[in-house]
């Protein structure tokens, strides 16, 4: 669901950046955030409260145990949803790709590291932390990033 709104803003967002209209990317942005808090937060409330019964449903009474990794894993369509959100509407199209590609470098370097040690020692649960650190930290770097670069605020030049 996300990511059809993700291809239509994408070329707005760039568009209105390549004109210096800051102030109507920022609107743009600002209803886009509520847009995806409000319909990635639902679906990640829906899967953390759900959980039970959707793990009965798709994998019957023998995937019971998987229930509470699907809890961990509820929150990823919001964290997702943000992340695309700074990332590829904002930081992307201010010609960010260097600070871009650091982020996620160093997710990725994270996940690696955490991996392991996570999964030994709490098995599936262990990975779903990880996964879901992982894109938290994503999620808060970008956002730190558009707010310390000023990313959002007129006269703010690309790169």
């Amino acid at each position: 669901l996300m990511g059809p709104m993700s291809q239509a803003l994408f070329p707005r967002m760039s568009y209105l950046i390549s004109l210096h209209d800051i102030d109507s990317a920022r609107r743009l942005f600002i209803r886009s955030l509520w847009a995806t808090m409000v319909v990635a937060g639902s679906a990640s409330l829906a899967i953390f409260i759900l959980a039970d019964w959707l793990v009965l449903i798709f994998g019957g009474s023998n995937f019971a145990d998987a229930a509470p990794v699907l809890r961990w894993l509820a929150p990823m369509p919001l964290l997702v949803g943000l992340s695309n959100l700074f990332g590829v509407q904002i930081i992307l199209p201010r010609k960010r790709l260097r600070a871009f590609n650091t982020i996620l470098i160093v997710a990725a370097i994270s996940g690696l590291l955490l991996i392991f040690p996570m999964t030994q020692w709490l098995k599936t649960a262990g990975a779903a932390i990880t996964l879901l650190t992982v894109e938290a930290g994503v999620t808060i770097s970008m956002a730190i990033y558009i707010k310390t670069r000023k990313l959002l605020d007129a006269g703010t030049k690309s790169e």
